[in-house]
């Protein structure tokens, strides 16, 4: 189960940085939160992307960030819906 759910983690990060940087334009607040069905997002917030990443055994594993389309950055991780309740690999954005 973790092979198959290692080998989903590029599609999922590609397809949040899509969706977070359409959506960025409308929501361009510090702090701002987006959540997807594997992943969540904070605009200019890495310290609440990385309280997540904890609880959610991810933080190794399962972060990244990107530039939003106008300003700021987009902080993501995965949450462990996607990885189980432990990560087995590495995610490098």
């Amino acid at each position: 189960m973790a092979a198959k759910a290692a080998d989903a983690i590029p599609t999922i990060i590609e397809g949040a940085n899509g969706l977070i940087s359409e959506i960025s334009d409308l929501f361009p607040r510090n702090g701002t939160m987006h959540t997807g069905p594997n992943w969540a997002a904070w605009f200019n917030d890495w310290q609440s992307r990385d309280n997540v990443a904890h609880e959610n055994n991810t933080y190794d594993t399962g972060r990244w960030s990107f530039a939003g389309q106008t300003n700021g950055r987009w902080y993501a991780c995965l949450t462990n819906t996607t990885l189980g309740s432990t990560a087995a690999t590495t995610v490098t954005s």
